[in-house]
């Protein structure tokens, strides 16, 4: 009689098994772990070193379309800081978070993709980065880097993000995907010839409207045919792609900028349906509703971006909500440089207003002096800080001279960041202009702003109070904010 058969479980096969169920519990563990209840990614500067065939604007914009990804696809919460990070910085970032940094490559119309990930929480206890390799055609590379990655699972994009065709992929990197601190002329005529060939690639008209609005903001004339094109081509982007968080921010930015922070509030509200971790969402509702005087609102969403951002370090940048909220010291720790980058030149004039602010003339003219001898940065921060640096100085004729040119710059009925006009207003204040200071306060307000703590409480508009003028002026902001109350009660934040 034969012996009865072994039960399964009792095979010479269970070492075999057991090591199975090591393995698949290992890749069960990987996958609970990259689904975190807020996956926070932070994408570090990309590493060209080498022979890499990428100038660093071409990097950054690679890096922007890549971030744009992970915002749709994965519902990620993006932040981005310079590279290479070492075991110092690991206890500063969130431990759930995930660390990318990419390493391109070009050779020809082909990209080749490494890139280096892992999660902090494996980083603080010296675990080694995962190390992933992609090549061909650009768009395929970074589909296939996408696939990759531990990423939550992904949502189809309503239309593409990245142009197919390698050709208009690197002329679009090469004209900054639209990015400050390109050529005007040279990046319009690449991002239009991409437009012609791609019409359905949503990032395009995106980086078009930001290339025309921010020449807009920079220029030294009011040039109101730049931001009709601005609008124009940020509302084909958002027909293609619907609620698209850097092309609504964009668009957010426009309307706030142009007087209809009540629009952009609107489309912000609406666009965080669908991505309620997209940072750039979530900024945009700070500076759309500190503008509006909604300073507990504006002051909600600093606080969520601080605590979606994987970089918990500092503070998101330039959090000028508590500022007007007069919480001054919180507001200084913002202010914080980053090497190379353009909103620096921001920074330091910000820097120099609150010295002024408290009284502190000496450091208030070292941070204008910084300011407006900026090497890279926006235009008319770079300008504005030269004008308060020369008043400083005791320059008076040629502080008015650069004033002067500046408030021409903003002539007109459709003039873009009616708190940009403010800080003309404060400048010809400390000149002890009164009437022009007034009358570009008023403007301010006319171009939209209507935060009414700050011009009750702006230090540097002092010498206007009590006048009818400012008197009147002051019952208009508090008029137009109290609608906005009205239209954004604490039950639609949604924050």
């Amino acid at each position: 009689m034969s012996a009865p058969p072994r039960p399964f479980l009792q095979g010479p096969w269970l070492p075999a098994l057991a090591l199975l169920a090591v393995a698949l519990g290992g890749a069960w563990a990987w996958r609970v772990r990259s689904v975190p209840a807020v996956f926070r990614v932070l994408l570090l500067d990309p590493d060209l070193e080498g022979d890499a065939g990428l100038e660093t604007h071409e990097g950054a914009a690679l890096n922007r379309l890549v971030k744009d990804q992970l915002e749709i696809a994965a519902g990620a919460s993006v932040s981005q800081t310079p590279g290479p990070l070492g075991p110092d910085d690991w206890p500063g970032l969130r431990k759930e978070a995930l660390v990318l940094r990419l390493a391109p490559r070009r050779t020809g119309g082909r990209l080749d993709l490494r890139a280096s990930w892992a999660w902090v929480a494996d980083l603080r206890q010296a675990a080694p980065w995962h190390r992933l390799e992609t090549g061909g055609d650009p768009s395929q590379a970074i589909e296939a880097l996408l696939r990759g990655l531990p990423l939550p699972e992904r949502q189809a994009p309503a239309a593409p993000l990245v142009p197919r065709d390698p050709g208009i992929f690197w002329n679009y990197l090469a004209a900054r995907g639209g990015a400050p601190g390109a050529e005007y002329i040279r990046a319009r005529e690449l991002l239009e010839a991409c437009a012609a060939a791609e019409p359905g690639c949503a990032s395009i008209p995106f980086a078009l409207g930001e290339l025309e609005f921010f020449h807009a903001l920079q220029s030294a004339t009011n040039d109101t045919e730049s931001l009709r094109r601005a609008e124009a081509l940020l509302q084909r982007g958002l027909d293609l792609f619907p609620r698209h968080p850097r092309g609504t921010w964009l668009m957010a930015r426009l309307r706030t900028d142009t007087g209809s922070a009540k629009e952009a509030l609107e489309l912000l509200v609406e666009a965080r349906r669908s991505h309620p971790r997209a940072l750039p969402l979530i900024l945009g509702l700070t500076y759309a509703g500190r503008y509006a005087g909604l300073l507990d609102f504006a002051a909600r969403a600093e606080g969520l971006a601080d605590e979606l951002s994987a970089d918990s370090r500092q503070p998101v940048r330039l959090q000028v909500t508590f500022l007007y909220r007069g919480e001054w010291d919180r507001y200084e720790k913002t202010l914080w440089l980053r090497p190379g980058d353009l909103g620096n030149s921001t920074v330091l004039l910000f820097r120099g207003q609150l010295h002024l602010a408290r009284g502190d003339r000496g450091r208030a003219l070292e941070a204008f002096r910084a300011g407006s001898e900026s090497p890279v940065g926006y235009a008319q921060f770079i300008r504005m800080a030269r004008v308060f640096r020369l008043i400083l100085e005791q320059d008076l004729t040629g502080a008015r001279a650069e004033l002067d040119a500046l408030a021409r710059s903003r002539v007109g009925l459709r003039v873009p960041d009616g708190e940009y006009i403010l800080n003309i207003a404060e400048a010809y204040a400390l000149l002890g202009d009164l009437p022009r200071a007034q009358d570009l306060a008023e403007k301010a307000f006319y171009t939209g702003f209507t935060c009414a703590r700050w011009f009750e409480t702006n230090p540097l508009l002092k010498p206007l109070h009590g006048t009818p003028r400012w008197n009147a002026l002051l019952q208009h902001v508090r008029e137009r904010q109290a609608i906005l109350e009205a239209r954004f009660p604490e039950g639609r934040w949604g924050i």
